[in-house]
């Protein structure tokens, strides 16, 4: 099983729920249209175990490259693949 090493990046939003407009993290998929991402990253507060973005659901999904821009309901992000982790227990 793979899981990537990622970017998250808001580009636009009508929103503020993502409390910085970078976060570094950890996911098991990549951006597919009708789904939500999902990425866990180092946590904001001190003494939390990790941060959790969860995005609404992807509306529109382009491959720059390798990144990914993709649109939800309320917002755009670009996704940078930082690294493909190969899961050797899977």
């Amino acid at each position: 099983m793979k899981s990537y090493r990622v970017r998250l990046n808001k580009i636009i939003s009508t929103h503020e729920n993502l409390r910085t407009s970078e976060v570094e993290g950890e996911s098991l998929a990549l951006p597919t249209i009708g789904e939500g991402f999902i990425l866990i990253g180092k946590s904001l507060t001190e003494g939390a175990n990790a941060r959790l973005v969860v995005t609404s659901e992807i509306k529109e999904v382009e491959q720059d490259g390798i990144d990914y821009v993709f649109k939800t309901l309320n917002s755009t992000y670009r996704l940078e693949i930082l690294e493909v982790l190969e899961n050797k227990d899977a």
